[in-house]
């Protein structure tokens, strides 16, 4: 309050000296450093004002992760669907919680329904960004829509031992073994510890969209294997 108090003093000072006409150098150079001052003065007020804000904002989002959801009994709602427009991922199923990402015109994976303590419905969602980065985080169900997907890689021309672009993650794995590691930090992929292969999934149509051969013991339909160092690779 008292930095408003001095602005309002030195407007009417200054109302004063234009007022009697004062026009000596002293007058113009008393001027020019109350013009400094008050400058000085409103760029700390925008800068009061901007931390206010964001101190305001860190404690609706603490607040925020004080409440609860829970899950739904029902999960009524397709494995994928489609965001029209640009929706913002948070990291709780709450409006004022931390914005992780934001997605619109794309597919994302559905895992589970969530209801908060406002009667929210909340979905838990996950989706691979221009980066091919997950993200996973929740968006209000009422932003989703129910929209059939069909997979962007699919090609039954070729396959490597009977495993062709656009067949299932399960036909894969009873194929290429068990005994595999799964990454999710970029896209999601498997890579099968016997036979040196691994393959790139779609995660929305849970499908295979790549298939990478480093060891011998693969062959395509047309008989492409690999020999010594070579690599193949459909998809």
């Amino acid at each position: 309050m008292g930095k408003f108090k001095w602005l309002t003093m030195l407007f009417i000072f200054i109302f004063s000296i234009f007022f009697v006409g004062c026009n000596s150098s002293s007058s113009q150079e008393t001027l020019a450093q109350l013009k400094s001052k008050i400058a000085s003065y409103e760029s700390e007020n925008a800068e009061l004002k901007k931390h206010l804000a964001e101190l305001e904002t860190d404690t609706e989002q603490e607040a925020a992760y004080q409440l609860n959801f829970r899950e739904a009994e029902n999960i009524d709602i397709p494995r994928s669907m489609y965001v029209e427009d640009i929706t913002e991922i948070r990291v709780f199923p709450y409006e004022n919680a931390e914005v992780i990402n934001s997605v619109s015109n794309s597919y994302v994976e559905v895992h589970t329904k969530v209801i908060n303590d406002e009667k929210e419905e909340w979905a838990l969602v996950g989706f691979t960004d221009f980066v091919n980065t997950n993200n996973y985080g929740y968006v209000k169900i009422r932003e989703l829509v129910d929209k059939p997907y069909e997979p962007k890689f699919k090609c039954d021309t070729e396959s490597i031992s009977g495993v062709a672009i656009g067949d299932t993650v399960e036909k894969a794995i009873s194929q290429f073994g068990t005994d595999y590691t799964k990454f999710k930090k970029f896209g999601l992929s498997y890579s099968f510890k016997e036979g040196g292969i691994a393959i790139a999934v779609d995660p929305i149509s849970n499908t295979v969209k790549r298939i990478v051969v480093r060891m011998e013991g693969y062959k395509t339909k047309e008989s492409v294997q690999v020999v010594a160092s070579m690599v193949v690779s459909t998809g």
